[in-house]
């Protein structure tokens, strides 16, 4: 399991890399997806924070406070070189969360709220108190 924010480093490098660009909204999304994926194929998350549910969608609190300065504008950082990133990965994990990027680079991220509110027809009571999405109906995203 990763920490979020080596994750997230990882989407914003490989995005940047592509020439995908990618806003902390649709970033927020993305890291949702993964998520998904990763319990589909591994049956283990991929990372250990929580997802919340806000009103644009699934939020990874601390990823969105450290990218929130950029607005909706495309995240104009840069960390380290991919391949330098990738070392902190495991080659199947990679090739996950490119994938998952390569899938979903060209969908906005109003198109992603759509899609999200889709899968958030969730009983109230499963995260009303916390907030946090449970993590049980993500691989659904997945499933054809």
């Amino acid at each position: 399991m990763y920490d979020v924010q080596d994750v997230a480093e990882y989407v914003i490098t490989y995005s940047e890399v592509k020439d995908y660009g990618i806003s902390n909204l649709k970033l927020q999304k993305i890291l949702y997806l993964i998520q998904a994926y990763s319990l589909i194929h591994t049956k283990k998350p991929c990372f250990s924070e929580d997802i919340e549910a806000w009103d644009f969608g699934p939020v990874i609190p601390e990823v969105y406070r450290k990218y929130k300065q950029f607005g909706s504008t495309d995240i104009q950082i840069r960390f380290r070189r991919l391949e330098e990133v990738q070392k902190g990965f495991e080659k199947e994990d990679r090739k996950r969360i490119e994938e998952v990027v390569d899938r979903f680079a060209d969908f906005s991220a109003a198109l992603f709220n759509r899609i999200a509110n889709c899968f958030f027809i969730i009983p109230a009571s499963s995260y009303f108190y916390t907030n946090t999405l449970p993590l049980f109906h993500l691989p659904f995203l997945f499933m054809s």
